[in-house]
Parts: structure tokens; sequence; C-alpha cells
């Protein structure tokens, strides 16, 4: 299994509430789906992080209550509620 770091995010352009792609640490340009990671996640094949300064969150996946969707999240780091809501746009 190879480890990521989830470095940026893109929103979804109509709402800006949803965020569609993450850019990873892999290359300059690496930049994924939301359903890309997700699946690698769930397969088991990749994990991911974010990091914070020295704070680092592990990155899963969680399903919205309402809609079902499947989004990502990170785990509690005492800082954010979600790391990757507070990445830099890419």
């Amino acid at each position: 299994m190879t480890e990521f770091q989830i470095i940026g995010k893109r929103w979804d352009n109509e709402t800006d509430q949803v965020v569609t792609h993450v850019k990873l640490n892999e290359t300059a340009d690496c930049v994924r789906t939301i359903e890309e990671v997700i699946g690698w996640i769930e397969a088991e094949k990749h994990s991911f992080y974010t990091l914070y300064g020295v704070m680092r969150a592990k990155v899963r996946v969680a399903t919205h209550p309402s809609s079902n969707k499947k989004f990502l999240i990170s785990t509690a780091d005492g800082i954010h509620g979600n790391n990757i809501d507070n990445l830099l746009d890419c």
C-alpha cells in the first residue's frame, strides 16, 4: 500500500461546498478525483493523509447522512474539523 499526502483541493464550481478533486504530493501536477481516491481507500490500495505544520491526520471515507454520498474527511487532529477543507485550492 502506497501512502500519499493530500496537499490541495478543488471545489465544485457551482456550489463551492463540495470538494471534487484533490492534489497529491505524487508529482507537481497530480490532481485526482474524489471518486478515484475513495476507490483506492476502500480497496485498501493506497492510504492518504494531510499535514498541518507537524500535525498529521489520516484521511478516510465518510458518507453524508442525508444524501448518502461518499466524501473524504480527515481524522480529528484537534485543530480543524476537516483538514481537507482548509488546504490550498488547486
